[in-house]
């Protein structure tokens, strides 16, 4: 007999640390900088290369960073700089992985009127869908085995095709406006009410690509364009178990702005690059072969150990942000408007209590805004502060202890709008929080039989009283006899014979009679 069982998994293996670090001087074209008003840093992936035991993760960390120079001209910047993270990844037992490098924190310095050095703090995490099996194996032929096990349901990741798609769409057009008097000093791109929709064996993905410009025209005032653009995707799930939960994924690669002659003016256009997919995660059931015994022979058992992940629950998030931060605290008493803002979540800790997890952490605010002078002009400051975030999720069960929280939370929608005094942060939390459950269960990995045989003795008759815990299959392998021959001699129910790990005493059965050959 040999039977070879395989399952998998999804888990994360490893967070690991990096760092990017450069310097950037600024072409000769572009003037002195005066004050840096607004700077960002976004990792994007390059490459993947595997070397034995490790992945190695490359790409580029995109710096976007718009300063006032020495005329008082809006002047936007960007270059990159290289990073390098190594992660442990035994090739020979993952099917896929997923890497997700983002920037933790980054610091800029202005090192002379003409120079920036950036350093950016890294953080990689590996996730894996992990492939095992194990193999009973032994001879079993002309020999009857009787086997004992369980069902236990094992996290399954499916990965959905990811499809890249170019989207290209007018934002606006500045009517009037002459192409060499316009300017995109900075822009950003993100995916918002990202949703998934199961009609049978598709699933649909709908969201909406919201796109946001700051655009300068000469002699005017700096202002904000957007535009939204709707991003749809069917997957085909097959026979997928109706539980299984569909985490939609959309990933921006690239994305500009870019400025078209028009016959009334200057036509805005928005160029994204982008990956729409999906993935399924679902438990799996598996039998375990916890005994296995023969009624004419020996038996020799290898034990061993199986370490599985079970998806306990996964709940959707969608909640308001809607708080106020005083501008007298800022400083920022005579800002008169915020032309340009970001935001961007940083989850610092995570606690459950009985069916709530609660996500505790800041969201970090970066923005552009205007003030007016004691001469009634335009000046331009820099505004970033950092706002605490309480998120609750509540879910129709106890959470058990040494559970794994896996978050997944972006911000969207984000606004920071005056309201007399206060300067006042809007916007939407969405994404998902999942329950996973890491555990080991013992079982048979290998079955051998032995020379040893039973005698074929004539058939008497004895009476057993069964031990705490001890099932119907226990008291079968005690008397090298079958579970159905205790069953049918002692007229018990379909019920306790059908249950191999049910205990005899929890169904009141106190005694049996035992016919041995």
């Amino acid at each position: 007999m040999e039977s070879n069982r395989e399952y998998q998994r999804e888990r994360q293996i490893c967070a690991e640390a990096s760092q990017s670090v450069g310097e950037h001087i600024l072409p000769d074209y572009q003037g002195d900088v005066k004050k840096i008003l607004y700077s960002h840093a976004e990792a994007e992936p390059g490459g993947r290369y595997q070397s034995g035991d490790t992945l190695e993760c490359v790409g580029v960390v995109v710096y976007k960073i718009v300063y006032l120079d020495s005329e008082g001209r809006i002047t936007p910047v960007s270059f990159t700089t290289d990073y390098d993270v190594t992660v442990k990844c035994p090739a020979e037992q993952y099917m896929d992985s997923i890497d997700c490098t983002r920037v933790a924190n980054f610091s800029l310095r202005l090192m002379g009127p003409r120079r920036f050095s950036v350093k950016a703090q890294l953080e990689c995490e590996l996730y894996v869908s992990e492939r095992a099996e194990y193999i009973l194996e032994g001879d079993g032929v002309g020999c009857e085995l009787e086997y004992s096990g369980t069902t236990k349901e094992i996290a399954t990741a499916k990965y959905l095709s990811m499809e890249e798609r170019e989207m290209a769409e007018e934002i606006a057009l500045i009517e009037g406006a002459i192409l060499d008097e316009v300017e995109v000093i900075v822009h950003s791109a993100e995916p918002r009410g990202l949703s998934v929709t199961r009609n049978g064996s598709k699933a649909d993905l709908r969201c909406q690509l919201y796109v946001k410009a700051l655009v300068k025209c000469e002699s005017e005032q700096p202002r904000t364009y957007e535009c939204a653009m709707d991003v749809s995707e069917t997957f085909d799930l097959g026979e997928m178990d109706e539980g299984a939960v569909i985490v939609p994924r959309v990933e921006i690669l690239s994305e500009t702005v870019g400025l078209n002659p028009a016959e009334n003016g200057v036509s805005l256009v928005a160029s994204v690059i982008l990956e729409v997919g999906a993935r399924a995660i679902f438990n799996n059931p598996l039998e375990l072969v916890s005994d296995c015994y023969s009624t004419e022979r020996g038996v020799e058992l290898t034990h061993g150990e199986l370490s599985y992940t079970e998806l306990l629950a996964s709940r959707n998030v969608n909640e308001k942000l809607s708080c106020g931060i005083s501008r007298t605290e800022l400083g920022a008493e005579n800002v008169r408007n915020v032309l340009y803002e970001s935001a961007k979540v940083k989850i610092e800790e995570i606690s459950s209590v009985d069916n709530t997890v609660t996500l505790s952490g800041s969201i970090g605010v970066n923005a552009i805004a205007c003030e007016i002078t004691e001469e009634g002009l335009p000046s331009y400051v820099p505004l970033r502060f950092e706002l605490p975030m309480a998120i609750n999720v509540n879910f129709n069960m106890q959470i058990p202890e040494n559970v794994r929280i896996n978050p997944a939370i972006s911000l969207e929608c984000f606004k920071v709008e005056l309201d007399g005094e206060d300067l006042v942060c809007t916007g939407n939390y969405t994404g998902a929080v999942s329950l996973y459950a890491d555990k080991r269960e013992p079982c048979i990995t290998a079955v051998n039989l032995t020379d040893e045989h039973y005698e074929d003795a004539s058939r008497t008759v004895s009476v057993y009283y069964p031990l705490s815990g001890e099932s119907l299959f226990d008291v079968a392998k005690r008397f090298h006899t079958t579970p159905l021959r205790i069953a049918k001699d002692n007229r018990l129910t379909e019920s306790v014979f059908s249950s191999s790990a049910a205990s005899l005493l929890s169904n009141d059965i106190r005694y049996l009679v035992i016919g041995v050959k």
